[in-house]
């Protein structure tokens, strides 16, 4: 199957809010953090270090806190986790990957 790349926009908009997605080298990676939702900034942010599949589960896991956040929708942390690889999953059956740059 011939993968499909998809490039990620610098913004996107949830609901009525514009996030800027962001790359960073400064996170507490040694903590496990790979991605974060700023819901005040508006701003996701994901460790610039992080290998393109894992960018991509990040990205979705910051997606699914930001639709929460907007929408009011209160998910366990390990819910979300769970639904962005089920997620991710159903991206690469297809033959989708999501390049952020």
């Amino acid at each position: 199957m011939e993968t499909i790349k998809l490039t990620v926009p610098r913004t996107i908009q949830i609901g009525a809010m514009v996030y800027k997605i962001v790359l960073s080298k400064v996170l507490l990676r040694d903590e496990g953090v790979v991605g974060m939702h700023n819901p005040n900034s508006l701003i996701i942010t994901l460790y610039e270090g992080n290998l393109p599949l894992k960018m991509e589960e990040s990205l979705i896991h910051e997606l699914l806190h930001a639709i929460e956040a907007n929408f009011g929708i209160r998910i366990e942390e390990h819910e979300t986790q769970v639904r962005a690889q089920g997620l991710l999953q159903f991206l690469k059956q297809l033959g989708i990957e999501l390049v952020v740059t």
